[in-house]
């Protein structure tokens, strides 16, 4: 999808240019903010006409519309209308500070009572955009009949202005409806109001991390070690002690047994096994 959508983007470089710089990616998370910059794209989406247009629309719980054809309907929200450039299509809004504070919905009507599964495969993408920190986010939008059926209308975001930014909620199931399409400045469905029921635009604040500081104490006195450094002259390394003969078990040799591990030997062992290697 990445490549079709910069290769979209670059046949409307006189409206898009803008976004050169900016990162494409996934939300952030299901409710996320964006600021609102005056006079500059905020939500766009880019699709192929196949088999027909991915229209782009805005709609409030009162079921007031906003799509290529009605582009001023809410305050605060001006739509581009069908912008072509061969068989790909553009459409976005710039919302500015005038924009009402009640939710509105975002959502994706197939022309003339086309289903939203027939673009299924052609890519096309919804992005909010972010001007403060150059970013692109893709909302997703469902297209498979087992998410949607046979719906001819999908809301998966829905958005609200919060002083001088929008909050925007990717809804956890897109609502939708059939046998209608949007071309007015009204559109009766229950999609729209069951979308900002559905919406949450409580944002989560990033938690401070944690840290424990790790405090080491001293301690002056020395502490016990269990291992015993011995102070002879020789080693022996040995799995039978005992099997030794006297002249290498003088005190001027010390005895290590070796098998599971190492042990060392005072004087003499009583083992069975018999294998032994001087050390000079």
């Amino acid at each position: 999808m990445g490549e079709i959508l910069l290769r979209r983007m670059q046949g409307f470089r006189e409206h898009l240019s803008g976004f050169d710089d900016f990162q494409i990616m996934q939300a952030p998370a299901a409710t996320f903010r964006v600021p609102i910059v005056s006079g500059e794209i905020t939500i766009l989406a880019v699709s192929e006409r196949d088999p027909t247009y991915w229209d782009f629309c805005f709609a409030d719980a009162e079921c007031n519309a906003c799509c290529w054809l009605e582009r001023e309907t809410f305050s605060g929200i001006k739509h581009s209308g069908d912008l072509l450039y061969r068989k790909d299509l553009l459409d976005y809004v710039k919302i500015s500070n005038e924009l009402t504070e009640k939710p509105i919905c975002v959502f994706i009507s197939g022309y003339s009572y086309t289903k939203i599964t027939r673009f299924l495969g052609t890519h096309p993408a919804m992005l909010v955009a972010d001007h403060v920190d150059k970013i692109l986010y893709i909302i997703p939008v469902p297209l498979d009949k087992a998410t949607i059926g046979d719906a001819m209308i999908c809301c998966p975001l829905v958005i609200k202005r919060d002083g001088d930014s929008i909050i925007c909620s990717i809804l956890p199931k897109a609502t939708t409806d059939g046998n209608m399409y949007c071309s007015s400045k009204k559109l009766v469905t229950p999609a729209f109001p069951e979308a900002i029921k559905r919406a949450d635009f409580t944002i989560s604040e990033p938690q401070a991390a944690t840290t424990e500081e790790m405090k080491v104490e001293k301690n002056d006195v020395a502490m016990e070690s269990d291992v015993q450094v011995s102070d002879k002259r020789h080693a022996i390394l040995t799995t039978n002690p005992s099997a030794l003969p006297n002249f290498l078990t003088t005190g001027e040799a010390q005895v290590i047994r070796f098998g599971t591990g190492l042990e060392f030997i005072g004087n003499r062992a009583e083992q069975n096994n018999k294998s032994a290697v001087v050390l000079p």
